[in-house]
């Protein structure tokens, strides 16, 4: 009997011990900081809101905690008036955050490392990339910022929201009761659960007091690191949640257009913690270990399906869900009518080289061909397995396509136009069949794509929102509208024009 490998992923567990050491800063402040795991460093520099042991323990920080510790050393720190860190400290400024993480890095005697950089991790992360260019191998940014609140175009609401909420943090910060503290943790994690919710409102009384709290958050709106950041030298990949409550996706753009080659990564998520159950958790962690190059995890796994099944027993078998996968559609515009006023045989050779010219440009970018239906293409990027740029190969390959499309009338002696739409989001992904498995893409985003395309303008690559946001400033786009699409009401549009040289 033969058998049809199914691609998944799995992450193995393991076993790990955290060992907490103290060191101090030059202007005599201990600091706390730990090390999981074994294997290259990876140093994750501190955010706001940890505690080396609590977080340990908590289903908010853990499987953080273990992904990235599961083929690295990974080392991180409670900063200064937080978690197991000195509290009684008078210096919450950027220059101190920063200075924190050198201390750390000599005390662990660390060479050349990775850096992740998670918040206002972030904006500490590039200083000290651009102040250590030969100990940073890669940087890592998720969730995070270059410009803190104070530095962004806000109006007078939004600082005065600002004041309320530090205002918050001193009245009710160290309170048993929740309720105070349940406003941050609704901004933080709107999609946990109870138990989440109820270890995060912990975590936030027991890190640290109520007028450090209100001190730390005081001291992230003045960051500007935007003068910095082209100046970083490591690679840099930068990943943020489409809906994150706490830092805007915005920001996160914002940083890729500022350093130079940085890769950025839209996760399809609200939250700013990632959750476990959170689909973009998976992304995250996969996106961070092939950027890093890690050839340990995630590791690959196959279910093995019988070819020969039972014709009479229809088999579904779903590989996964991918959080961010691109959908790409593609259609002979009036192909209806061209096929009564064509010859059969010459249309048939003219879908052919279609066809075999879109195959071989799917082959180059290293996406996957999911189907053709009669005149139609289908294309997608991000699976089977996810990887870094994904989009961009979409993109790249939908502008040569548009390309070969519009000489198609004068190498076919035919009036012939294609119209393209593109989308970019969740989707469910796996082998579907009878007595023939075959790969299939399925869900809203892909629904969207098909919109995009049949409701497109002819000659041009029609595409989402949320694709312009992943794509843009990297690529050229110009808005078309709102377009009324079925089932979605009015939707805001962009033409995929050229890549932004």
């Amino acid at each position: 009997m033969t058998f049809t490998p199914i691609f998944c992923y799995y992450m193995s567990h393991m076993a790990l011990e955290q060992r907490i050491h103290l060191c101090a800063t030059g202007d005599g402040v201990n600091l706390a900081y730990a090390t999981i795991g074994s294997g290259p460093p990876l140093v994750k520099a501190a955010n706001w809101l940890s505690h080396l042991a609590y977080d340990w323990r908590s289903p908010i920080w853990r499987h953080w905690l273990e992904g990235l510790a599961s083929s690295h050393q990974l080392i991180r720190y409670d900063e200064r008036g937080c978690g197991l860190s000195d509290w009684d400290v008078d210096d919450f400024s950027f220059e101190a955050w920063v200075q924190d993480l050198e201390a750390v890095v000599e005390a662990a005697g660390l060479e050349r490392f990775p850096l992740l950089g998670i918040s206002q991790g972030g904006a500490i992360a590039i200083a000290y990339a651009v102040r250590h260019p030969e100990r940073v191998s890669h940087l890592i940014l998720y969730g995070a910022y270059a410009r803190g609140k104070g530095m962004r175009d806000v109006d007078a609401e939004q600082l005065e929201e600002q004041r309320m909420l530090i205002d918050l943090i001193r009245m009710g910060w160290g309170r048993e009761t929740p309720a105070f503290r349940q406003v941050f943790t609704t901004l933080f994690m709107p999609e946990a659960t109870p138990e989440q919710f109820s270890w995060f409102n912990e975590l936030q009384r027991i890190s640290s007091s109520p007028e450090n709290a209100a001190r730390i958050v005081e001291g992230f709106a003045p960051i500007d690191v935007t003068d910095m950041a082209p100046r970083v030298q490591a690679p840099t990949l930068i990943l943020h949640a489409t809906g994150d409550k706490r830092i805007p996706f915005e920001e996160g753009r914002l940083m890729a257009s500022l350093i130079p080659g940085a890769r950025f990564v839209p996760l399809e998520s609200n939250n700013h913690i990632l959750m476990k159950e959170d689909a973009a958790w998976d992304q995250f962690l996969y996106e961070v270990r092939r950027f890093l190059g890690d050839k340990t995890g995630p590791e690959q796994s196959f279910q093995m399906v019988p070819e020969n099944i039972d014709e009479q027993v229809e088999v579904t078998r779903v590989v996964n869900h991918f959080a961010s996968a691109g959908i790409l559609f593609a259609d002979v515009v009036g192909f209806t009518p061209m096929t009564a006023a064509i010859d059969p045989g010459k249309m048939v050779r003219i879908l052919d080289a279609i066809f075999s010219h879109f195959d071989a440009i799917v082959e180059k970018y290293d996406l996957e061909k999911i189907r053709t239906m009669g005149d139609g293409y289908v294309v997608a990027s991000g699976v089977p397995r996810p990887r870094t740029g994904h989009l961009f190969a979409l993109a790249d390959a939908a502008l040569e396509m548009r390309a070969f499309a519009q000489d198609l009338p004068q190498q076919v002696d035919e009036n012939i136009t294609m119209r393209f739409g593109l989308n970019t989001g969740a989707v469910m992904a796996g082998f579907i069949g009878r007595s023939k498995l075959q790969y299939d893409v399925w869900g809203d985003s892909v629904n969207v794509a098909s919109r995009m395309e049949s409701q497109g303008i002819p000659g041009e690559i029609q595409i989402t929102a949320a694709a312009y946001e992943a794509l843009a400033p990297r690529y050229l786009c110009r808005p078309r509208g709102e377009i009324a699409v079925k089932g979605k009401g009015k939707m805001p549009t962009w033409l995929l024009t050229g890549p932004n040289k």
